[in-house]
């Protein structure tokens, strides 16, 4: 597990990515895969936080880019991000091949959690299949993740 604190500016610089990216979205004509047009951005910016925190724990660059269905969120790497302090690593059998970061949100601190990691292999087992969510997933306790110390670099 990793800590990430980010400032209000950054926390505003991944807000903007967000809106960016819905805007090209809307733009684009592109569907949200799960819900169909796209009309919430919240959800888009616990993404953005995540993806950013995971950036800054990697000492990489992140920031807007045009939608490319084949990109990673950072990296080679994916993110999901929840604002569950005890949140899973979802994913689904259509998701693309890699490595899977869990972060959590710890508003009070204004900082990000990365809980660890799987890759999209390890976590498609009939035993966390949950088709009981809203959108029928693989559902990974964080006690399942591997520790971000041992994060494979995929940069």
């Amino acid at each position: 597990m990793s800590t990430v604190y980010l400032s209000p500016t950054e926390i505003n610089y991944a807000y903007a990515v967000a809106e960016l990216r819905h805007e090209n979205a809307k733009s684009n004509q592109h569907q949200d895969r799960f819900k169909g047009e796209f009309k919430n951005t919240l959800p888009d910016k616990i993404g953005a936080l995540g993806e950013f925190a995971l950036a800054k724990h990697l000492n990489v660059y992140w920031g807007y880019e045009p939608y490319n269905s084949k990109a990673n969120d950072v990296g080679r790497y994916e993110v999901r991000t929840t604002p569950r302090p005890d949140g899973c690593l979802l994913t689904r059998d259509f998701d693309k091949p890699a490595i899977y970061v869990l972060a959590t949100l710890d508003k009070e601190n204004k900082a990000v959690v990365l809980r660890g990691w799987n890759t999209l292999y390890e976590t498609m087992q009939v035993d966390r299949w949950a088709p009981y969510m809203p959108l029928p997933c693989f559902k990974t306790a964080q006690t399942l993740l591997h520790a971000m110390s041992t994060l494979p670099k995929a940069i």
